[in-house]
């Protein structure tokens, strides 16, 4: 099933092949070292020489990731590519360099700009990589993601997701073409030095792949984004301050001030829902938030029953 899981995750993203790992942050804590530091003594670039480029609002674990590579780390601001072609500009054409970004950025809700910026790596010849976490199973024709969903499939360099959110299972992948993927076998440290995923949850994934690529997966991602317009229509009109777009399903309710934060989900949790709160440092200071991440399996009762309570709430706060 392990193996097999790995053959299933390529397939689904459209890479040829894919490693898989216990964790998404194993993932990410491995792939930048051990593909921009040297491993071998006759790769083309000396140690330190590489570059990183990464969008502001990366996943920390990608900032993790970033910090345990040899390579020069150019943060450019959020989805901005003029900001990062300028960037880019001031780095020798013939550097070792990688672009990383997400597919989708959960806690603003919305997309990276992966087709401008696979245009920027053909461009200026860097590796581009997208940490795809949040859109693997939600988003795509399949449920191959957002590089899927954008039509940018074929100029995606490196995949990188995880098992945990819409697969509803555990673990992370890496995906690219075969040559890297046996690369990163012996590269990557968190795989070649660590457990591998239990053959109980490999079986798991597997399944849910099968539902994401089928019929069912069709019809689960338009029940849920169906609820998300509904729930996030509602929350709007109640005066609510959402930010986001129609193609992630996630409904961000800003609330400013961190403290506040956790006390209206805390408040929340006591009449009975879980909204957890995300204040500084996951997002930037003065913009504390609640995810409101909702679920295919979700009927309009319960719609229904949480509109209530976030507008007795919200009130409650005086917030709207």
């Amino acid at each position: 099933p392990c193996a097999s899981s790995t053959i299933k995750i390529a397939k689904v993203v459209g890479a040829e092949k894919a490693l898989t790992f216990p964790t998404g942050l194993m993932a990410n804590m491995s792939v930048f070292s051990a593909v921009m530091d040297p491993f071998w003594a006759n790769l083309p670039y000396p140690k330190g020489s590489g570059v990183i480029f990464s969008d502001e609002y990366n996943h920390a674990t990608v900032v993790d990731g970033c910090r345990l590579s040899s390579a020069k780390k150019i943060v450019f601001k959020h989805n901005d590519i003029d900001d990062l072609e300028s960037k880019l500009k001031n780095v020798k054409k013939s550097a070792h360099k990688m672009i990383v970004t997400e597919g989708v950025f959960s806690f603003e809700g919305h997309l990276g700009k992966l087709k401008e910026i696979a245009e920027l790596a053909k461009k200026y010849n860097a590796i581009l990589m997208v940490d795809d976490a949040h859109g693997i199973g939600t988003i795509g024709n399949k449920g191959g993601g957002t590089p899927q969903f954008l039509g940018v499939t074929k100029d995606v360099d490196i995949f990188m997701g995880s098992f945990d959110k819409t697969i509803g299972c555990m673990g992370g992948y890496l995906a690219g073409d075969k040559d890297l993927i046996e690369y990163l076998r012996v590269a990557a440290r968190p795989y070649m030095f660590s457990s591998s995923i239990p053959v109980v949850l490999a079986g798991g994934i597997i399944e849910a792949l099968n539902i994401c690529e089928g019929e069912e997966g069709r019809r689960l991602r338009k029940k849920l984004f169906s609820n998300f317009e509904y729930i996030k229509k509602q929350v709007v009109d109640m005066g609510y301050k959402v930010i986001g777009d129609s193609n992630v399903p996630v409904v961000s309710i800003i609330i400013g001030n961190d403290n506040k934060a956790i006390e209206f989900s805390d408040r929340l949790l006591e009449k009975g829902v879980f909204i957890p709160s995300f204040r500084w440092p996951a997002v930037p200071k003065g913009t504390a938030r609640l995810r409101v991440t909702l679920m295919a399996s979700h009927e309009r009762k319960h719609l229904d029953e949480l509109c209530g309570i976030l507008k007795e709430t919200g009130k409650e706060f005086k917030i709207i």
